[in-house]
């Protein structure tokens, strides 16, 4: 990144490495456990910890950037260490090379899938830096994350429950399909229309959370709307991959997709941010198709139906977006604060998704709408006002039956 202030960062921040790997085993078991609520708790308290006490204090006392490096650090031992003492597992070394070399055979592809992931996640980043500078790289950053993190946060503790869950039916390919479809389906349905309303906010999103400085970013953000929530649909394909141990073509998904993000990236440098956004989006689209190349190739699961998991996604997306879109052109008009902009919009997106979904469910939505009512009616905690409601709504979904293609049962093998 032609910054020698980045390096002694780097070298302390490589302490993580070894903090991370002590506290692996625990963190394995309780994954394979399932014990996600306690995950989630230790998660919390070593962030506040980490960051809350060791960050805020360093930066108080003036340690600039080292607080942020301190805090990360002290995150990561935190959780390694409450992991341990929820689990206390032997710490006795073991000499015998047979449990090695069963851990290796699988672990050791693992390993290069996720460094291969790792490079293309931040290739982007390592090529801004590189060819455009810091302050093109920082205007990038801040649309990015503005985006990806609330994404990242909404798929992830999905994504971590469902590996094991893929892990446990892997052989039971009718199951595996039909979690596969829902659970994708279901992304799709989240994430899309956050997407689209976050395109048409874009201007007072960025205004609002990074202030008119960072007004450059708001058409990158725009691009990115596109290629990230791609990404998260994806997640379950590569869960799925790893669950089944079919590593070999997730490898070489991963090499295809680096060689077309650099090619792409040399081509379009000279449109400065706007092709390094564009060159992500058209990467994205390609490695969905890959994706979607394995699943088939894996579980046997036709195209057509891969397709239709972004159906609800894409029209619920053109109802948010059209709504926000006509809120916007009233808006802004007007000149109000931007934060009453921003707050009319999420308003307006907010009361569109929840009219398409609720009142007009698409065939993929209404099995999931039908199966969420019934763990309502089974809370004692619900008020007794709540169950007239809750009937009604039942009969209203299945007053209106229909079988969507994506939830079938699978009870028979399904054709290439």
């Amino acid at each position: 990144m032609k910054n020698e202030a980045v390096v002694p960062l780097v070298r302390m921040q490589a302490l993580g490495f070894i903090i991370v790997g002590l506290g692996a085993t625990a963190t394995s078991l309780l994954r394979r456990e399932m014990r996600f609520e306690v995950i989630a708790k230790v998660e919390v308290a070593a962030y506040v910890l980490g960051y809350g006490g060791v960050g805020i204090t360093m930066a108080v006392l003036g340690a600039g950037v080292w607080s942020l490096v301190a805090a990360s650090l002290a995150q990561q031992f935190f959780a390694a260490l409450m992991n341990y003492l929820v689990v206390r597992h032997s710490l006795r070394f073991i000499f015998d090379r047979a449990p090695y070399a069963r851990l290796l055979g699988y672990g050791g592809r693992v390993s290069v899938v996720g460094f291969l992931e790792f490079i293309n996640g931040n290739l982007d980043t390592l090529l801004i830096g590189r060819l455009l500078g810091s302050v093109l790289l920082g205007i990038y950053n801040r649309a990015y994350m503005l985006l990806y993190l609330p994404m990242y946060f909404l798929t992830n503790s999905l994504a971590r429950v469902a590996f094991p869950a893929f892990s446990k039916i892997q052989d039971d390919l009718p199951r595996t399909r039909a979690l596969y479809l829902t659970s994708s389906t279901l992304v799709a349905t989240v994430v899309l229309p956050v997407c689209a309303g976050v395109a048409v906010a874009a201007p007072e999103l960025v205004q609002v959370l990074l202030g008119p400085r960072w007004a450059a970013s708001v058409p990158i953000l725009r691009v990115l709307c596109l290629s990230i929530p791609l990404s998260m649909t994806t997640l379950f394909a590569g869960v799925v991959a790893d669950a089944r141990a079919n590593l070999k073509q997730k490898i070489i998904l991963n090499l295809e997709f680096m060689a077309l993000l650099a090619t792409l990236f040399w081509a379009l440098k000279g449109y400065g941010l706007a092709g390094i956004a564009g060159a992500i989006g058209t990467g994205e689209v390609v490695r969905t198709f890959l994706y979607m190349r394995i699943t088939h190739r894996d579980i046997g699961i036709p195209y057509g139906r891969l397709f239709a998991i972004y159906k609800p996604g894409l029209l619920n997306a053109a109802a948010v977006g059209l709504g926000l879109l006509a809120v916007a052109t009233l808006v802004r008009p007007l000149h109000a604060p931007a934060l009453v902009a921003l707050l009319a919009q999420i308003a307006a997106g907010a009361l569109v998704l929840g009219a398409v979904v609720l009142r007009w469910p698409s065939d993929e939505l209404r099995p999931m709408l039908q199966q969420g009512l019934g763990r309502l009616r089974g809370l004692r905690r619900l008020p007794a006002s709540a169950y007239p409601g809750l009937a009604r709504y039942t009969a209203f979904l299945e007053s209106r039956p229909s079988v969507s293609p994506v939830f079938e049962t699978f009870d028979q093998p399904l054709a290439p």
